[in-house]
């Protein structure tokens, strides 16, 4: 199980190796390639690019060292990714697509899987669209991450061409729908918030997720904190494309932000978290404070000064006249009649 909770942030780190670049290993057979600047390719040039792109995945394929694994994918991305190098839309076209063709079938791959998803969320180019979008079908967290994320970079590229855009849209709402991890929902919905109008059913998926959120946070002092809190930080964005809500979806959007800003805080204050958690509880109650001044259309749920050397005990006071406490109606109820006064944790 802890694997599984870890497999996004083991994703971060992938993509943190790539972009520094962990090994300085070359190797002096790769193949030349022509200068990305080119705004022409001739079939030999492409030819050039093929042989290229083919000798780093076969290294990549035999690799059995993540630092190798690296080195290779990062030998990808170099044409693309040079420093004072602006490569043309031709050849980021032609070379993205070659990418995307050969990496796609280790999407599937449980032990390059995550590499090859990195490397195409990073091409930022449209035509890493199909491959992208198998990504997000991926059993993999970490794979779905990416596979949002690239998505998220190229859509302004396919809002030229409506086909392509549609398809996204489609792919990233089929998404979002049946996905569980709340850091890969919190990247789909920043996608998803860049179309106009929002596409049906974004609001209901992210009440999924930050309902499950909320009754995790309930039982337990939460190990998603970070996570709960992107999340809440993505519902502003979506927030921000003024969807219409009904007031089911309002009431059930403050009942669960309300209950995530409380029971953190509480933890908080019980000193139920671990030190990594209460350096991140902050941030995340600022995002679940902030989700709900967006929801309320108010600047009410803003708390000031808060970091993880504030005093717990008054940041709780402070919080339990947002979210109601033990009988006693918060700033939320008098705006949301039917949201609940969060329990105390520990009492269900």
């Amino acid at each position: 199980m802890q694997l599984k909770k870890n497999v996004v942030l083991k994703s971060m780190i992938a993509a943190l190796a790539l972009t520094l670049g962990t090994c300085a290993e070359s190797y002096a057979a790769a193949p030349a390639i022509p200068a990305a600047t080119i705004s022409t390719l001739s079939s030999s040039q492409t030819s050039e690019l093929k042989a290229y792109v083919q000798y780093w995945v076969d290294r990549l394929k035999l690799n059995q060292s993540h630092s190798g694994m690296v080195h290779d994918a990062n030998r990808l991305l170099k044409p693309l990714k040079t420093a004072g190098q602006q490569p043309s839309a031709v050849f980021s076209y032609d070379y993205g697509s070659l990418v995307s063709q050969a990496l796609q079938p280790l999407l599937s791959d449980p032990q390059r899987q995550l590499i090859a998803a990195v490397v195409l969320g990073r091409i930022d180019d449209l035509s890493t669209q199909s491959s992208l979008e198998v990504a997000l079908k991926s059993q993999n967290a970490g794979v779905r991450y990416w596979g949002a994320d690239g998505l998220n970079r190229i859509l302004p590229q396919l809002q030229s061409i409506p086909p392509a855009y549609q398809e996204a849209e489609n792919h990233l709402v089929a998404a979002l729908k049946v996905e569980k991890s709340p850091l890969v929902a919190a990247k789909i919905a920043l996608a998803l918030s860049q179309f106009s109008p929002l596409p049906a059913g974004v609001v209901s998926s992210l009440n999924r997720v930050l309902g499950a959120q909320a009754k995790l946070f309930a039982l337990r002092p939460p190990t998603t904190i970070a996570q709960a809190g992107a999340l809440a930080k993505a519902f502003v964005a979506v927030l921000q494309a003024k969807p219409n809500l009904t007031a089911a979806e309002k009431t059930t959007a403050a009942t669960n932000l309300t209950d995530l800003l409380s029971y953190t805080c509480q933890y908080w204050a019980l000193k139920q978290l671990n030190r990594t958690q209460k350096q991140m509880a902050p941030t995340a109650m600022a995002n679940f404070a902030a989700a709900l001044n967006a929801l309320t259309g108010t600047s009410d749920f803003t708390i000031n000064g808060l970091s993880s050397a504030s005093n717990a005990d008054a940041t709780l006071l402070a919080v339990n006249e947002l979210t109601g406490s033990q009988g006693q109606a918060g700033t939320i109820q008098k705006i949301f009649p039917k949201v609940p006064i969060p329990p105390r944790v520990g009492s269900n």
